[in-house]
């Protein structure tokens, strides 16, 4: 017995422990005809001397093995009886649970593997059962739980005249199976590979579209499922897969990144208890296992047998996944630490300070608060690093309008002619009309212009006397004293 068979039944003992099967009656049996009349129990019952029982007589009991009806019609199909076939169909077929089936689900029906009777028929290589079985209305495009088709156990067999009626009646060359195979792929003779080969250019198919077309639905269920929220009928009815479980053993990458994206379990289980990692290792798709575990998946889950994925692993990936265990310690220490950081994160932002307003909504006395600060934090420095340089023997050459008009005043008048002093007067006129005053930083308590500065409203102000004057106008008026007395000894040294 292979193992998956040992698995399977160790599942099914699991099943059946506790079940109604496995109960004691809520009467006791009765062996003998006349123990209700006696009302002894078995331990109290004399016996003769040959060890029987005197006066009684053993029940003889008929034993009836009754199996289901779909059972039946499967083991009838595979036996080649068309006619016993044919009567069963006939008749309204009554299951356990009440319900009636009809004529066409039982030709349909299908055992534990989802092997229907035409899948059967077609492994058999039996044309009339075939040929029966599609008359009486069998899916000729019908998938067993490994996603083959009728099509595609013909073609594996080789049994050209079955492909060929399936063919005919409308069998997909197309359908892909789990392993992403269409019957063509699976062909093994070559008359068989031929036909196929022949309607697939007959119908047009673009293969590796086809192969994509799984895929592809995958992926836009899941764009939708990134908007829209993920439905609560997300589980398969029969198998409980969801659709990670089949982009994880068929390796869909694209579809694993948005079907995380939109939330789904990494971790859920089917209907056998396996996680779409369990799926992804068992399949032999290493970059689906990466992506899982990355995702952080539960990787020591328990399937309803007891298996991890490691042991349903396929022999490529083992060595990956104990791997990718090791790696997703250290992930998970790395993903603690962020949802830390976040929670602190968000925590300092319900609490942020307030939002600093533009210069252009400051107030009056705000803006002044400002330019004091600014003053304190370097713009006196900036002044004196501007005298500094103005003082140097390089800036000292460089004329300006004040160093002029001081030059020219302290120069005496005597050796000057009518028409110097004449353009000197107009010069000082001009002078006094623009003269410049150098910029000063206004003060919190101070007026809002600067002394000596035209206002707003167009009025002038008399300069204060030197005790009130501010620090900045006072380290201007030294420079420009400076300036004139270098500017004075070289007039007059000439």
């Amino acid at each position: 017995m292979g193992d998956a068979a040992k698995v399977q039944r160790r599942e099914q003992l699991k099943r059946w422990n506790g079940s109604s099967t496995d109960r004691q009656p809520a009467a006791p049996r009765r062996r003998w005809r006349d123990e209700e009349e006696d009302g002894r129990e078995d331990g109290e019952k004399a016996q003769d001397a040959d060890g029987q029982r005197p006066g009684r007589q053993h029940v003889r009991r008929r034993k009836h093995v009754r199996f289901e009806k779909t059972a039946e019609f499967l083991a009838i199909c595979a036996s080649g009886d068309t006619e016993e076939a044919k009567e069963m169909l006939k008749e309204v077929q009554v299951i356990s649970n009440g319900d009636k089936m009809s004529g066409q689900d039982m030709v349909n029906c299908s055992n534990a593997d989802g092997i229907s009777a035409l899948h059967q028929a077609c492994i058999d290589g039996s044309i009339e059962v075939v040929v029966f079985l599609l008359s009486q209305g069998a899916n000729v495009n019908q998938v067993d739980n490994e996603g083959w088709t009728p099509l595609h156990v013909a073609a594996s067999c080789g049994n050209m005249e079955i492909a060929e009626y399936l063919l005919q009646k409308g069998a997909f060359v197309n359908s892909v199976n789990c392993d992403g195979d269409i019957p063509l792929d699976l062909a093994k003779d070559e008359t068989v590979e031929a036909l196929l080969q022949q309607h697939t250019l007959k119908q047009g198919v673009d293969v590796e579209a086809a192969k994509r077309l799984e895929e592809e639905l995958i992926m836009c269920d899941a764009r939708g499922w990134l908007t829209d929220g993920v439905p609560a009928d997300l589980y398969h009815p029969r198998t409980g897969a969801t659709p990670l479980h089949v982009a994880a053993a068929k390796g869909y990458l694209e579809a694993i990144k948005l079907l995380c994206q939109c939330g789904l379990d990494v971790s859920a289980k089917d209907g056998d208890g396996w996680t779409p990692l369990h799926a992804a290792a068992h399949w032999g798709q290493s970059e689906a296992c990466c992506l899982l575990a990355e995702q952080l998946c539960d990787m020591e889950a328990c399937s309803n047998g007891g298996q991890t994925p490691f042991d349903v692993a396929d022999e490529s990936v083992e060595a990956l996944l104990k791997e990718l265990l090791q790696r997703q310690a250290s992930w998970r220490t790395e993903q603690a630490i962020k949802d830390k950081q976040n929670a602190q994160a968000s925590a300092n932002g319900n609490t942020a300070k307030k939002r600093r307003s533009s210069v252009c909504r400051m107030s009056s006395r705000e803006k002044m608060s400002m330019q004091d600060y600014s003053k304190e934090r370097g713009v006196s420095g900036g002044l004196e690093l501007n005298e500094d340089k103005e003082s140097s023997p390089e800036t000292s050459t460089v004329s300006s309008p004040d160093t002029e008009s001081i030059t020219t005043s302290t120069v005496s008048p005597a050796g000057k002619t009518p028409e110097e002093k004449e353009a000197e007067e107009r010069e000082r006129e001009r002078e006094s009309r623009t003269a410049r005053v150098p910029p000063t930083l206004q003060r919190g308590d101070s007026a809002p212009e600067s002394p000596g500065g035209p206002s707003t409203d167009g009025k002038k102000y008399q300069a204060p006397v030197r005790d009130e004057e501010s620090e900045s106008q006072r380290k201007a008026r030294s420079r420009l004293m400076r300036q004139s007395r270098r500017s004075t000894q070289t007039v007059l040294e000439k």
